[in-house]
């Protein structure tokens, strides 16, 4: 393969649905080198995971596809005819993409799919799985993979897709966004963990990116999509400094604004006593319209706040609200400086990690369960702790 041809360049492709559905992709022309990284970056609708779903082989038979499509210096295809992507590509998502079966383990599949990717048996594939988990940062044992994949710590799970990705040994990598669900810190150690491999490994990237942190982190070229148009094309730093498009514009300015937001509230919050807990101008949705003025609270670090009121003035209401449980009439909820309005279930169940309640009621307690179940039952369900790890929590409670 020539030095200058790319692994794969797609040239005019559009896709449709159907014959009589709109472009999801229109005249889309881009390509990726072996050792190099592409982002598409844009909205849901923006086509970037119908680009991903067409180079990964998964098509619907009703979909109508026009363009041309080569793989380094042979010839091109015409995508309206029937193809095969002859790179070997690996797919990577993130833990909450629901890309495992719910009623297997997540060993057995992963391990399954390695092994038909490289054509090797099963106990072949282990090896090659634990080796790869065994390179990724503060990477969990593979035993801890041999259950159920809504059982497992999604900091597990994502380095258990990960190794999966890796230990495939992919010409092509195609990155369904797993960095947004990871945690900073941990976001920032598997992109450095992706970059590595791919130095060593010459393999090339095409990352399906939510947002622009991705395309930070990554450091790498960025094609923004919008309605399934490549609208701009540029090096990550560029297009923070200089985007052309307005819509571009946009995507960066988002960030820009978000970042002094959150260093300025680092700063403020930097010391013991800053804010962890924020409510802002919140009305609760069975709060009587007779309340007229919205609650607006905070509470520090090492701090405490007593909520006093007779019954049926909203405190428990408003505890279930700060748990997620229950929606909010209006307002703002700021926990360790991220809006619970706006996460999705599976980060607000991260989330609820982090926050222990405690309740009087007599109620909240099964009949049919013994104490010492009930005790456990949190362990199991928050932590994923081993029978031996809970009765030391339960002893030491």
């Amino acid at each position: 393969m020539s030095d200058n041809a790319p692994l794969i360049a797609l040239d005019k492709l559009t896709l449709k649905p159907s014959k009589k559905a709109a472009a999801v992709l229109d005249d889309v022309s881009v390509g990726v080198h072996a050792g190099q990284t592409l982002i598409l970056l844009g909205d849901a609708d923006s086509g970037k995971v119908a680009l991903l779903k067409l180079l990964a082989n998964v098509r619907e038979r009703s979909e109508v596809l026009s363009g041309t499509i080569r793989f380094g210096i042979g010839e091109s295809y015409n995508l309206a005819r029937e193809f095969t992507i002859t790179p070997q590509t690996a797919y990577l998502t993130g833990p909450y993409a629901g890309a495992l079966n719910p009623h297997a383990t997540a060993i057995s599949q992963l391990i399954r799919v390695v092994a038909r990717k490289k054509n090797i048996s099963p106990d072949a594939a282990r090896v090659e799985l634990s080796s790869a988990l065994a390179r990724l940062p503060a990477a969990p044992p593979l035993s801890a993979l041999d259950a159920l994949p809504g059982t497992i710590a999604p900091e597990a799970l994502a380095s258990g897709l990960f190794a999966a990705a890796l230990a495939q040994s992919p010409q092509l990598l195609l990155a369904d966004d797993p960095l947004t669900q990871l945690t900073p810190s941990h976001a920032r150690a598997y992109a450095e963990v992706l970059l590595a491999e791919q130095k060593k490994h010459n393999f090339a990237m095409i990352y399906a990116a939510q947002n622009v942190e991705s395309a930070k982190l990554l450091n790498c070229d960025v094609a923004v999509l919008k309605n399934g148009k490549i609208v701009e094309q540029g090096p990550v730093a560029r297009l923070m400094v200089k985007p052309q498009q307005a819509y571009t514009q946009a995507l960066f300015r988002v960030v820009a604004s978000r970042a002094k937001e959150v260093a300025a509230q680092i700063g403020r919050n930097a010391s013991r006593g800053g804010a962890l807990l924020q409510v802002r101008n919140v009305k609760l949705a069975s709060q009587p319209k007779s309340a007229r003025e919205p609650l607006n609270f905070e509470l520090r670090r090492g701090a405490s706040l007593a909520l006093i009121g007779e019954k049926g003035s909203g405190r428990h209401t408003l505890a279930r609200v700060l748990l997620g449980l229950d929606p909010v009439a209006t307002g703002q909820i700021i926990f360790d400086l991220v809006d619970i309005g706006i996460l999705a279930e599976p980060m607000m169940a991260h989330m609820r990690r982090r926050v222990a309640f405690v309740t009087g009621d007599d109620e909240a307690l099964d009949s049919r369960m013994t104490v010492y179940d009930t005790v456990a039952e949190p362990l199991r369900a928050n932590l994923h702790a081993p029978r031996d790890v809970m009765a030391q929590n339960r002893d030491a409670a």
